[in-house]
């Protein structure tokens, strides 16, 4: 963990079939819905609401710490702005 409070994991599959590949991804998103705390359902590994991608560690840490950098940097392009 970050000392501003991001913690960073990795989930991986490993395959015998390349035809094995949608399924190892519904289960790898319901994995990581299930590990963030995220909205499931029956028919979506992840409901609307929890769609929006995760912020990453330096997103987090530009938008605690440096917000003046985060805004110049959402109003050059360089990243885009995620509402939540």
């Amino acid at each position: 963990a970050t000392d501003f409070g991001y913690g960073v994991g990795e989930v991986e599959a490993i395959l015998t079939k390349e035809d094995d590949m949608a399924d190892a991804r519904k289960r790898i998103g319901k994995l990581v819905a299930q590990i963030s705390g995220a909205d499931t359902n029956e028919n979506d590994h992840m409901s609307a609401s929890s769609k929006l991608p995760p912020l990453g560690k330096l997103e987090t840490y530009l938008i605690d710490r440096r917000r003046d950098h985060y805004d110049a940097i959402i109003a050059a392009g360089i990243f885009k702005a995620i509402h939540y």
